[in-house]
């Protein structure tokens, strides 16, 4: 019981039945006194962690002009299909050419949107957004779009958009 509980390692064990048996109850007990506010405590947290990271998903999904005029119940839905999505400085996100197949919103880091040769890249900061095209059509990328540092994105795949649209 005492390496159990990690009180001790039998060096001191008291000497009679029953004080082995109230040292072991005791240190259940210890153990249940701290574990118990412990995970309440990390519950708690990780509940207002999502709470924040809904509202703040919500704030940017109701910002691109696409999603403006919906109701609120039809934003979070979409909020609960976005995929949280990582890339690294100079990471290519999206290739012109390939298939459009989601829309991404920046929500933290830079990202750079290059048109082609001899043509300026157009900077893209958080709350901007970038691949709407791909939940309307299934047309091919028109842009290279590259992380220009770390970035967080939310990635919104055409399909789960389009079973929201049958669905409502």
């Amino acid at each position: 019981m005492a390496a159990l509980t990690t009180v001790g390692y039998g060096d001191v064990t008291p000497a009679t039945t029953l004080g082995r048996i109230i040292a072991g109850l005791v240190a259940l007990l210890g153990i249940a006194v701290i574990a118990l506010p412990v995970g309440m405590i990390a519950s708690a947290f990780v509940e207002e962690h999502k709470r924040r990271d809904f509202a703040i998903t919500w704030t940017l999904l109701a910002e691109v002009p696409f999603f403006r005029q919906l109701m609120a119940p039809r934003i979070a839905d979409l909020v609960r299909v976005l995929r949280p999505r990582f890339a690294r400085a100079g990471d290519v996100i999206v290739r012109k050419g390939d298939e459009g197949d989601s829309m991404f919103i920046i929500a933290s880091g830079e990202a750079e949107v290059d048109l082609g040769p001899g043509r300026e890249p157009i900077a893209l900061e958080p709350g901007q957004f970038f691949g709407e095209m791909a939940l309307i059509e299934r047309a091919p990328r028109s842009a290279t779009v590259r992380a220009a540092d770390e970035c967080k994105l939310l990635e919104l795949p055409a399909k789960d958009f389009q079973e929201l649209m049958k669905q409502h």
